[in-house]
């Protein structure tokens, strides 16, 4: 596993339109381990996505429990996620 540079705002490369994960094999858990030692590297990231790590496909990692350091099952890795309905937001943590 490897922690990897995170690109940042205003870096044009954020701006690319990711592809659709269509392997499923070692390789792509590998990449999903390191964008997770990368988020947990960070100053305390709730989140990151593929792209945050040069990585140009649909992969996003987030933590959505209730607090830090919990052993709740908050930890969830989204491959190819859609949005598919949209209503107003809400801030967390």
């Amino acid at each position: 596993m490897a922690v990897r540079d995170i690109l940042t705002y205003p870096d044009e490369r954020l701006r690319q339109v990711s592809a659709p994960v269509e392997r499923f094999d070692d390789a792509l858990q590998a990449r999903i381990d390191d964008l997770e030692e990368t988020r947990l590297a960070g100053p305390g990231a709730v989140g990151i996505a593929a792209p945050q790590v040069d990585w140009f496909e649909r992969v996003v990692i987030v933590d959505v429990s209730g607090r830090r350091k919990t052993q709740s099952h908050g930890h969830l890795i989204l491959v190819n996620p859609e949005i598919t309905e949209w209503e107003g937001f809400a801030l967390g943590r």
